[in-house]
Formats: structure tokens, sequence, C-alpha cells
């Protein structure tokens, strides 16, 4: 046994006893250093939401502070100026949904700005969470002001409900899913599954504010998954663009 390490010398009796312990401990303690920077870096508290507009985001807050048109505005400017509404006692922002064949022109647009919107709501999700639960009593009184307000806002016209069941519909065939009625069941699931149980009736029902962080966190984790789908589909369209389909046919 002449060839044992010092690492294993206490098992060979060439150290004292219990020295293997030691040395275990300190060189565990040692390893544990280097995780130091690391653990200064863990996200106990959500970064800032800070955002950077693009020029087009600039040229739609300059149209709404016009004209009060919301087409563009960007999530971020549109959550900032709800908030200077809730100072006034006003009623959130609200505009017509309008019909898809108004919009599908501009389909593409629309997707790289709610990617955009996507992102920065998860981000100010998980603030909104962390300060309902961590937050000063003025922060949570704030967010709850804000809470309150679309809680206490009108509620959807028969315009608005007609024009975004038509608007999904009209998507729907146009992306090419078919006729709905030939597997209502999948359907329905398919809706359930991208759009999961949050709260019945939502910011109406009495527990919309008692429980704002658990709704809070379900709204997270909704925006989550809206922005993992939109990045897959993403990288899915451009895989399939780049793949051959010409390889597929049969020669001759």
């Amino acid at each position: 046994y002449s060839g044992c390490s010092a690492i294993y010398g206490s098992l060979c009796g060439e150290f004292g006893e219990g020295t293997f312990l030691i040395v275990t401990a300190v060189c565990t303690a040692i390893s544990g250093l280097i995780y130091i920077p690391l653990f200064k870096q863990f996200p106990w508290k959500p970064p800032d939401n800070k955002y950077k507009p693009t020029p087009e985001e600039i040229e739609a807050k300059a149209e709404f502070e016009k004209s009060g048109d919301i087409t563009w505005l960007s999530m971020a400017d549109l959550i900032a100026a709800n908030e200077k509404r809730q100072e006034k006692n006003m009623q959130p922002i609200s505009a017509r949904f309008g019909s898809f064949e108004e919009d599908k022109v501009h389909l593409h647009r629309m997707q790289q700005t709610a990617r955009r919107d996507f992102e920065y709501y998860y981000r100010e999700t998980s603030l909104m969470v962390h300060t309902l639960k961590h937050g000063s009593r003025e922060e949570r009184a704030q967010l709850a002001g804000m809470l309150e307000m679309y809680q206490h806002a009108d509620p959807p016209s028969d315009q608005d409900k007609h024009e975004f069941l038509e608007w999904v519909w009209d998507w729907m065939q146009y992306a090419g899913y078919g006729n709905p009625a030939q597997a209502p069941r999948m359907w329905k699931g398919m809706f359930m599954a991208a759009f999961p149980y949050i709260l019945e009736n939502g910011e109406k029902n009495p527990l919309w504010k008692d429980n704002a962080a658990e709704v809070m966190l379900k709204v997270e984790h909704v925006v989550h998954g809206m922005l993992k789908m939109d990045r897959g589909n993403e990288s899915f369209e451009k895989a399939t663009k780049a793949f051959k389909l010409s390889s597929l046919r049969p020669r001759g």
C-alpha cells in the first residue's frame, strides 16, 4: 500500500485519526467558494423591466399621443398609459378589435410586435408577482390600484365579442385548420391547452384582487408559454423553408 495517495492516507495509517474527514471538509469548503459569484447573480428579485423601444414603437407612441390610436402601441407604452389613467381614476384604454380582412396585410408585423409584447409582459408579470409577495406597502397599494381599475372596467360590448370571435374564425380558416365540427372535442382541448384556466370570470371575480399573486403567477405562466410557442413556431418555419421538398420526389 505504499502507493496510497495523501487523500487516503488516514485509511493506510499514514496520518492521524480523523485526518481524512478534515481534509474532505476543507476541500468541500474551498470548492464552495467558487460558487459565490454565481450566488450574487441568483435572481432573488426579477430584473428591472427596462424597455428599449424600436423606431417603429417610438413612431407608434407619437401617433397614440396625437390621435389615441393604439393599433401599433407597444405593450410597454400601453401599460404606462394605463398607469397614468389609473392615477386619474379613468377606465383602461380599449379599442375595436377589428376584422381579419383589415389586418391581413399586416400579419407579419403583428407577429413581430406581439413577440416583443410577450417578452415585455412576461418580465412585467414576474415583477408584479414579486411586488405582490415582497414589495413595500406603497408598491403593493399602487399595484392593487391597477388591478382595481381593470376589475371595475366596462365589459366588452356585443360588437367587441363579435369582432373577436369573427377574427379568430377567419384566422383559423386562413391558416388551414379546417372544420372544427369534425372533431369538436379535440378543438375544445386545443383551446383549453393554449389558454389554460386562470380564474373563473377573470378580473370580474371578487377573488381576483384577494388572490392577485396566484392569479398573476398563472398569467406569467401563460405568457411564458405563448413566448415559447411563438419561438418554436418561428424556428420550425425557418427549418421547413430550408428543407428541400424536391428531394422527396421520386426520380424518373
